[in-house]
């Protein structure tokens, strides 16, 4: 692990592994305090209280605990929660003393799905996010979504609450009224612990994947895609928003800086941010940084005069105000990401064979992009 303090100029070794297995995340819940989750080795995390000078690795006395943990949510010093995969199902274990003793959070509600992430307002309430199919197509009417949990009872009972689209990512908490997570091809913005939500970026090409979401406040948040590589007929993006989600713009980038080696197609990539201008991008086995946000262009959503009707819908979808647009290029997919043949040419399309479910469709144009949830009965 390494550890800059001139903003990313010069890097310097802060922990190796050794034994400690394959690091998977690293939080800082104040600027001495930190945590480090990873796959393998002794203990179920560490921890540093001197900015990362030194390491502690924790190991609980009592209780049940994985080696094996994926990502912390951190609520304060004492209170912690790990997302932890056993085996195809996934498990949330938690502490109350730091990693002193660990309990098992209602272990039943998770399988067979795995925790992408949590949130909590305060050490009783708290609410998860399953990153699998809910009983992997298991023919129950809930194929390809992903459930959502809550507790008040600081972990000891869990009830399903809500579901979220198929491939849940993980969970982006900036506070318990204000939630985003996303998909390989969708952003959700929340404001009621994910009962309902908004979609508030959608990506024109299948092929080309949303892999990181940051917000570093509120409303300011940069997404990344995993086709960032040269030579792609759409290359990767890495997009800014300042108004929650509503617009987003896309940052500048030098691709000839890239060094083609240390590239592959579908190269993963990962953004974090110390303030709203100063983030780092890895990509490959490369750390790129920007101190200006490097704006671009702007992608305007919701911004074109457009009207779908009836919604719901059951034989016939109507899109008024597409011949305004001969540019425009639609799209359509289902809520498990399913790309759905619609002909609305002439505004509007046969709906009659589609099985009844949420849909989305998505209008790009030179002027803006627009998008559109609705219903099939």
């Amino acid at each position: 692990m390494l550890v800059s303090e001139d903003w990313g100029t010069t890097w310097d070794t802060s922990y190796v592994s050794g034994e400690q297995g394959q690091f998977r995340e690293i939080v800082f819940s104040h600027p001495d305090t930190g945590y480090i989750v990873k796959s393998g080795g002794p203990g179920l995390f560490l921890r540093t209280v001197d900015a990362g000078e030194t390491w502690e690795t924790i190991t609980p006395v009592s209780g049940a605990y994985s080696e094996e943990a994926t990502s912390v949510f951190v609520l304060d010093k004492d209170h912690l929660f790990f997302s932890i995969w056993d085996g195809a199902s996934g498990k949330i274990v938690w502490t109350n003393d730091g990693g002193l003793t660990t309990q098992l959070a209602y272990p039943e509600i998770w399988q067979p799905s795995g925790i992408s992430g949590m949130a909590c307002k305060d050490t009783d309430t708290c609410v998860a996010l399953s990153g699998y199919p809910y009983l992997f197509g298991g023919g129950d009417g809930n194929d390809g979504i992903c459930p959502v949990y809550r507790t008040d009872s600081c972990c000891n009972e869990w009830a399903y609450t809500s579901w979220t689209y198929f491939g849940t990512q993980k969970l982006i908490y900036r506070s318990w009224n204000l939630m985003y997570t996303y998909t390989s091809l969708y952003v959700f913005r929340s404001f009621d612990q994910f009962q309902t939500w908004d979609t508030i970026m959608a990506y024109e090409d299948i092929n080309d994947h949303f892999w990181e979401l940051h917000f570093v406040n509120d409303s300011v948040g940069y997404l990344s895609t995993s086709r960032i590589y040269p030579g792609s007929d759409v290359p990767g993006r890495v997009l800014r928003t300042t108004d929650y989600g509503d617009t987003w713009e896309e940052t500048t980038f030098d691709w000839s800086a890239l060094n083609p080696d240390t590239l592959v197609i579908g190269t993963s990539t990962a953004i974090e941010c110390i303030d709203e201008n100063n983030c780092f991008l890895m990509l490959g086995r490369t750390l790129f940084r920007t101190t200006n946000g490097g704006l671009a262009s702007t992608y305007d959503i919701a911004s074109l005069s457009l009207t779908l009707h009836p919604n719901p819908a059951t034989d016939q979808l109507l899109l008024e105000g597409l011949a305004s647009y001969p540019d425009a290029v639609w799209s359509t997919y289902s809520i498990s990401g399913q790309t759905i043949s619609l002909d609305l040419r002439n505004g509007q399309a046969d709906i009659s064979h589609l099985p009844p479910g949420i849909y989305l469709t998505t209008v790009h144009t030179r002027q803006g992009i627009w998008r559109e949830k609705w219903v099939k009965l």
